[in-house]
């Protein structure tokens, strides 16, 4: 009889223990209480976004990060945004506050400021990345606890993480996983990418080149590459994404599954804020940069979504008809 209890005790037991633990993987993966989306095409996000600025140093975080938040309850993977040369975090808000709309917790570290005589080293600037993304996957929920409170509930899915970046910021995103490939990481993609050092002084650029080998990226997840196509026009005698180094080369560096799509009307620096040209680095007259990041918010949604979320959206990498831009692509699944 008491045999009899002890092993219905010890059953009810491990019921409550398998829910328990049932419950404690859906809370950590999250995919039970994230919004389903992408599914309407180039639509606007399902979700509020909240943007929280963390200064240097106030969370032990060694650089200073804008997050942006989706404001509903939930548990989101986690990307780290690396931005361009010499650029500012705050010119892409419009842009990374779309795409978390579609179901992300967004880091963007502001690497350095302004002066390009100060800039750090591309090597250096990885290192520092890496630690970033380091301190956010130890950190960022207890810091998104203490300053949501207890009425809004979102967490980052730390195992879920992906890295992408614009111009050399792109650069840095695939070197974080190249040159340290202890990264935990498990998504790459790169807006306009370009690769050696930077500035691009003279035309064509110096340093060595992570997309040098023909295939070099053996990551064991789909990557994707979205180019301008007149990503190398700037001011006379200075060229953005030159054609020896741009976004091309980190497709070709990259093995299957692999995704291209191409942006023909926009210049490098199309995608930042507003719809004004840039100075430097030309691009579109007609003042519609906005509908060039509502393809680049829906293209990197599309492509996150699939790899971190498992959802059906890989079609929209492949299949531009519906792109608000002309857009061109290539693809190896």
């Amino acid at each position: 009889m008491k045999a009899g209890m002890m092993n219905t005790s010890c059953c009810r037991w491990m019921l409550v223990a398998l829910a328990l633990l049932g419950l404690s993987a859906c809370l950590e993966g999250g995919r039970a209480s994230t919004p389903m989306r992408l599914n309407e095409p180039y639509a606007e996000p399902p979700l509020p976004v909240r943007q929280i600025l963390l200064a240097e140093q106030e969370q032990g975080n060694s650089r200073e990060i804008r997050l942006f938040v989706p404001a509903v309850d939930g548990n989101y993977p986690l990307l780290q945004f690396q931005h361009g040369f010499t650029s500012d975090v705050d010119s892409y808000t419009e842009l990374l506050a779309r795409l978390a709309g579609y179901g992300f917790v967004i880091a963007a570290p502001q690497m350095y400021v302004g002066d390009p005589s100060s800039a750090p080293s591309v090597a250096e600037e990885t290192a520092a990345a890496v630690a970033v993304l380091g301190w956010l996957q130890a950190h960022i929920n207890t810091v998104l606890a203490q300053i949501l409170g207890p009425d809004l509930n979102v967490g980052a899915r730390i195992a879920d993480s992906g890295l992408f970046g614009h111009s050399r910021g792109g650069q840095v995103a695939w070197r974080m996983l190249f040159d340290h490939p202890q990264t935990r990481a498990r998504a790459i993609a790169g807006v306009d990418p370009v690769d050696g050092d930077a500035p691009p002084f003279p035309p064509g650029g110096t340093g060595a080149m992570v997309t040098e080998e023909p295939g070099a990226f053996g990551f064991a997840f789909p990557s994707l590459v979205i180019g301008m196509g007149l990503g190398a026009m700037g001011a006379p005698g200075f060229e953005c994404a030159p054609s020896n180094r741009n976004y091309q080369h980190f497709y070709d560096a990259s093995l299957a599954p692999r995704y291209e799509v191409v942006a023909s009307d926009y210049g490098h620096s199309d995608m930042l804020n507003g719809n004004v040209p840039n100075a430097l680095c030309y691009g579109a007259l007609d003042g519609s940069q906005q509908a060039l990041r509502v393809f680049i918010a829906w293209q990197l949604a599309s492509y996150f979504g699939a790899v971190l979320d498992q959802l059906d959206s890989l079609v929209w990498l492949r299949e531009l008809d519906m792109a608000p831009i002309a857009a061109s692509g290539r693809f190896e699944d």
